[in-house]
């Protein structure tokens, strides 16, 4: 009880001094949750996709963060003629005492950049409620909190908000830029403020590896701000192996070091299924307190035209930045 009340204290002034991480969800495998971070990328390999990602973050650590997303997106340029992407996420982020939905629905239209460059534009739309359950506070002795004016029994607040995004992709790398929260509103019932976000991303595939054409280095990076506190990074690098298997690891500044791997279950002409796992392990003193943190992810990409599906499965797709077409 002494660590669950410590800890959801703490998260509640984290949230009222607009610490990046505790409000905007963040994901290890970012470089597979492009839709969630920059709306231009919405449906830019004209397939449907339905993203699910599952994170347990500091696991053995009462009231440590869990979160849920759903993401779906899709792209139209088959459909009516013109380079058109929309998508639509769905979340839930716990975080001790305080509970997060949010959703957003994303736009994107596309154009064509030299031969094979695609440079477009996004907006997204969507609101974030907030709950917080005060009749669980506690000090860490385990007697009743005394209330203070800044800390509310119980009560919500539900938050417009909108992002906006440039995204860029070539033969064999990408990159992005966008914003979320812009409005940077207040949910006056929990005394929450939205921080705005930045997220500048970019990766970039290495073919060929050592001459063998079934090898392929991927890394990837994230740059992280709400223009307050010090901006975070993530660096990442997987290596693939037939475009099916892939192994890497990932570091977040000040924050943890990562590993995991993941493969495409099936892939047909039609439809692909993958599946991709990471385990954190935390760098800061959270470590004495928490086993790590886990991250799944399943992904399903399927066609509604009778040509085989653009981007070549779930690694083309996310991996790398390369659009080509299945081959049985």
């Amino acid at each position: 009880m002494k660590f669950r009340s410590l800890f959801a204290l703490g998260a509640f002034f984290a949230l009222n001094t607009s610490l990046f991480s505790q409000q905007d969800p963040q994901f290890t495998q970012f470089y597979f949750n492009k839709t969630f971070l920059n709306p231009a990328s919405a449906g830019i390999h004209n397939n449907i996709c339905v993203n699910l990602m599952n994170r347990y973050q500091w696991a053995g650590f009462d009231g440590s963060p869990l979160t849920n997303q759903l993401t779906v997106d899709a792209g139209l340029k088959n459909l009516i003629g013109h380079d058109v992407g929309v998508g639509l996420s769905v979340y839930n982020d716990r975080l001790g005492f305080f509970n997060h939905t949010g959703l957003r629905v994303a736009g994107a239209y596309g154009f064509q950049v030299g031969n094979n460059g695609r440079l477009r534009v996004g907006i997204d739309l969507g609101f974030m409620n907030t709950i917080v359950d005060g009749s669980q506070w506690q000090t860490p002795s385990g007697a009743p909190f005394q209330q203070d004016p800044l800390i509310p029994a119980s009560g919500s607040g539900l938050t417009f908000n909108a992002g906006a995004g440039v995204y860029y992709q070539a033969s064999n790398w990408y990159a992005g830029i966008s914003a979320s929260n812009i409005p940077g509103l207040r949910a006056k019932n929990v005394n929450l403020t939205q921080a705005r976000h930045m997220y500048i991303m970019g990766g970039y595939t290495f073919q060929n590896v050592g001459g063998n054409p079934q090898l392929e280095i991927n890394p990837n990076a994230i740059i992280k701000t709400d223009f307050k506190y010090i901006p975070s990074f993530d660096i990442n690098c997987n290596i693939i192996w037939n475009r099916r298997y892939w192994g890497g690891i990932t570091y977040r500044f000040q924050d943890m070091v990562s590993i995991g791997g993941g493969a495409v279950v099936w892939q047909n002409s039609r439809n692909s299924l993958t599946a991709s796992y990471t385990y954190d392990l935390t760098t800061s003193r959270i470590l004495r307190f928490s086993s790590g943190s886990h991250e799944l992810l399943l992904k399903y990409c399927f066609v509604i035209q009778f040509d085989p599906p653009s981007g070549g499965g779930f690694i083309v797709r996310d991996m790398g930045s390369r659009s080509r077409r299945y081959t049985p």
